[in-house]
């Protein structure tokens, strides 16, 4: 607040000597004389309107220059929600591996420039008899532990970009 006063008395004094100048310079062409009332509003006028009008601007520029970096910062907090959803929806929360359909629509992606790779299907032998015998936390652990190993393996000769389907895990606990 104190800036802005400060900046509104510069702009008040900044008027004032405009306004003397212009006097001093076009009222004795005229014949006449910057004396008295003339000039009292010469030195008045330009205080009493600037420094208001001034004050009143630099409060509404200050107040538009927080909201803009507030929007700014929201912004980049949206995009930053907006990615981690946008890779929670593609990934299984339990095995960290793509979706069936984020699979899909990568493997398509793939196929459409022309990028060859290997599917594969793993059928995890025995998995219901590992929920019946040692409970669902330790068959979740195993389906863990499998996204985890197939995330180790995956193809690393391809960038990143052109490889974008790392791995996938279609499970059906029975």
């Amino acid at each position: 607040m104190r800036r802005i006063i400060e900046k509104s008395f510069l702009t008040g004094l900044c008027s004032m000597l405009a306004s003397l100048a212009l006097s001093f310079c076009i009222v004795p062409l005229l014949g006449g004389q910057v004396v008295g009332a003339g000039l009292f509003m010469t030195i008045f006028c330009p205080l009493a309107i600037s420094i208001p009008a001034s004050a009143f601007h630099f409060a509404q520029s200050e107040k538009i220059r927080r909201a803009e970096a507030a929007t700014k910062e929201v912004l980049q907090q949206l995009a930053e929600a907006y990615e981690a959803l946008r890779l929670q929806s593609r990934t299984d929360g339990l095995t960290g591996v793509l979706t069936r359909s984020a699979f899909m629509e990568e493997l398509e992606g793939m196929s459409d420039r022309g990028v060859s790779g290997v599917l594969l299907f793993l059928d995890l032998d025995h998995f219901k008899m590992i929920n019946d015998r040692h409970g669902h936390a330790t068959g979740d652990e195993a389906l863990r532990l499998t996204g985890r190993i197939l995330s180790r393996y995956q193809r690393q000769s391809v960038s990143p970009d052109a490889w974008a389907v790392k791995n996938s895990v279609c499970s059906k606990a029975v």
